[in-house]
């Protein structure tokens, strides 16, 4: 009988411990935090003006433009930050939890330039998102902005 009472004991424990470690994993994930974020700006500028510095913005961080067009005021990029970068600045992604490795995050943007009333409105939309890894499975996370590209942006264009 203390032999089955014991092995019971042990089986008991082990569930315990295997549901604690399941909860730690999980609980230890971390999801990305929504911030208020400010991505649209009045210039008291010309067009060409805020176009220009515009692009010497994009040049000037190296992020390559995909599409230019100036005749609609559009402008977008993409972005692939280096694992271990400062992309945290510019993005929240959360925390992994111990059992994910990050293997890239990127960005993308695009920049509208509209004239409106004698005045430039500048509004930059941003999308991040981080790939992870468990083994053999790879997963792609939705981040949040944290507004720093964007003010970035709309700082440059003053």
């Amino acid at each position: 009988m203390k032999i089955r009472k014991s092995h019971s004991r042990k089986m008991k424990l082990n569930a315990v411990l295997a549901g604690f470690v399941a909860a730690c994993l999980t609980a230890c994930v971390v999801a990305p935090t929504q911030h208020a974020i400010t991505n649209s700006e009045t210039y008291n500028a010309d067009f060409d003006t805020t176009w220009s510095r515009l692009v010497q913005f994009f040049a000037a961080h190296n992020m390559q433009i995909k599409t230019i067009d100036k005749a609609s005021g559009v402008l977008s990029a993409e972005q692939a930050f280096a694992t271990g970068s400062d992309y945290g600045r510019y993005a929240d992604c959360g925390q992994p939890g111990p059992t994910l490795r990050i293997v890239g995050t990127g960005g993308s943007l695009n920049v509208f330039v509209v004239e409106e009333n004698k005045s430039i409105r500048v509004t930059v939309n941003t999308v991040f998102r981080q790939r992870r890894q468990f083994e053999n499975n790879l997963t792609t996370v939705d981040c949040t902005s944290t507004g720093a590209l964007e003010q970035q942006i709309m700082v440059a264009l003053r």
